[in-house]
């Protein structure tokens, strides 16, 4: 058993990490930071997950939300087997292509790992069994 395991398991409960809370901040625009951008599986779709640190919230489009936290983390993820989420992907990795002088979409994702952005968001409901739920969208992303 390697050396982090066994400390893991030997530390007090208290001074673990909790679970990481899927958070979908309101709808605005934001200073944010691109944790990742990675290829992934959702349920049997293939899909290509933006994951952000928010360090700042500039401006809420409803003015009686409550701004997020700085460094409150969320993700935007566009599922590939169909034109609205390759489109989607398209539209949020072009300003970071042109910004950061790359051509293919997975050159893009490698090469804006730790980009300064503005991210102006939207939110919309789920449908059917998932109307319960929130999703968060990208309206404009802007290298800074």
């Amino acid at each position: 058993m390697s050396d982090n395991l066994s400390a893991l398991l030997d530390a007090n409960l208290d001074d673990l990490a909790d679970l990481p809370e899927f958070v979908v901040p309101p709808a605005g625009a934001y200073n944010a930071m691109i944790q990742s951008i990675e290829e992934k599986k959702i349920g049997e779709h293939p899909a290509v997950e933006m994951k952000f640190s928010l360090l700042e919230t500039l401006e809420l489009s409803n003015a009686t939300d409550a701004p997020v936290a700085p460094g409150t983390e969320c993700s935007v993820s566009f599922m590939l087997d169909n034109e609205f989420g390759v489109g989607g992907m398209k539209a949020a990795l072009k300003p970071l292509q042109l910004a950061l002088g790359t051509n293919s979409a997975r050159e893009t994702m490698a090469a804006a790992k730790g980009a300064a952005i503005m991210l102006v968001t939207k939110v919309r409901n789920g449908k059917g069994e998932n109307a319960d739920k929130k999703y968060l969208g990208i309206h404009k992303i802007e290298v800074l």
